[in-house]
């Protein structure tokens, strides 16, 4: 058999509960509003009052009656001890708690364990890189080992850290490593950049370009040394080292002969 949905359950406990009232509530006038009759008015009253709580706790969406069930349980109570205004207020009941907002839900997190870091000291920190850079190169590091490197990294930054970045970048165990590994580079990457392009913007408005020269051959050096440019960015890197060089050399042996 096929059930109802929750509507067409909500509208006939709703029917059923106001069809019972009214019938408890003509039966009482008929019989003159005996005493002796006033137990089956409430009798009659409290399941029709129960039928409209059901009926409440279906129309409303199931995320809301789950957080709400004090509200219905309410609602339901005050129908009960008050024949007359409880019924009345129904309809205001009805779209007070309509208007409620759903809690939001609990979220659950779980449990992250960091591995062990030790603490080395500014003077140590290159040479314990390297030798941990070595065994990361080969692809043979387990994962704490991987987010040690990782960290000890991003404390000193060097050439040979960029080596073993690169390599994490590669073939970093968890997907976490290499992007965190891709990241560290590409901020590297970027922030050379950025020098690169601001000692560009000032080159025409330099009294004196020698300076901004040895600055970018400076750059671009550092962008091909430190491993953050590869194949075709690389080689254009160190041909940029060349030409600013070139250009300081040429602009120093124009003011030789000024000096003498």
């Amino acid at each position: 058999m096929r059930r109802l949905p929750r509507g067409a359950l909500a509208a006939l406990a709703g029917v059923l509960g106001i069809g019972l009232e009214l019938a408890a509530l003509a039966t009482w006038f008929a019989k003159g509003l005996d005493r002796a009759s006033l137990p089956a008015f409430w009798a009659a009253h409290t399941a029709a009052s129960a039928l409209l709580a059901a009926a409440l706790a279906l129309g409303l969406a199931r995320k809301r009656t789950q957080r709400r069930p004090a509200g219905v349980a309410l609602v339901g109570t005050l129908l009960m001890a008050w024949p007359v205004l409880g019924w009345a207020l129904l309809p205001l009941a009805l779209g007070r708690m309509r208007r409620l907002q759903p809690r939001p839900p609990r979220q659950r997190f779980g449990e992250v364990r960091l591995p062990p870091l030790e603490r080395i000291e500014p003077r140590r920190l290159a040479r314990r890189v390297a030798g941990l850079g070595a065994q990361v190169a080969r692809g043979s590091a387990p994962l704490p080992l991987q987010q040690q490197v990782l960290t000890l990294l991003t404390q000193r930054p060097s050439a040979a850290g960029n080596q073993t970045l690169a390599a994490l970048r590669e073939t970093g165990q968890l997907e976490d490593v290499r992007l965190l590994a891709y990241g560290v580079l590409d901020r590297q990457q970027q922030r050379l950049q950025n020098w690169i392009a601001q000692a560009r913007a000032a080159l025409p408005a330099a009294a004196d370009p020698a300076r901004l020269w040895a600055l970018l051959a400076e750059l671009h050096w550092e962008l091909a040394h430190q491993g953050l440019a590869s194949d075709d960015l690389r080689e254009h890197a160190l041909q940029q080292t060349l030409h600013w060089l070139q250009a300081l050399q040429q602009r120093q042996g124009e003011l030789a002969p000024r000096a003498c």
